[in-house]
């Protein structure tokens, strides 16, 4: 789960509001893992354990994170395919945990949402 928590926060640190992710058969666990957990947050705030708070608020805080269940297993291009309705219009970046790309300055996605807000955004 550390790859997915470093692409989220990688979203998160780029200004991205809402996110997407696109789970299969047997991938509970995921929408699970992002899912606001009331429990662990009230067993937190008990031990006083503030550094893990911060952490478990942060993620389900400040992105609205959605699902869309791939229900056959076709490749990526189907499963980018199965947000085409969620997406519509609006422009979109496809974030794998393939890879990842660390950069000491701006993220690499960041740069993307810049150069589209500065280059591209208006043209369209």
């Amino acid at each position: 789960m550390k790859v997915r928590k470093a692409v989220i926060q990688e979203a998160i640190d780029s200004g991205v509001e809402e996110i997407l992710i696109i789970t299969g058969k047997s991938k509970k666990a995921i929408e699970d893992h992002f899912d606001k957990n009331l429990e662990l947050e009230l067993e937190l705030e008990k031990k006083a354990n503030d550094e893990l708070l911060k952490v478990v608020r942060d993620i389900t805080g400040l992105v609205d994170i959605h699902y869309i269940r791939q229900k056959e297993a076709k490749g990526l291009g189907h499963a980018i395919y199965c947000a085409k309705a969620f997406v519509g219009n609006e422009p979109f970046a496809i974030m794998l945990g393939d890879y990842l790309v660390y950069n000491q300055g701006t993220s690499c996605l960041k740069q993307l949402i810049d150069v589209y807000d500065e280059y591209i955004k208006y043209q369209c």
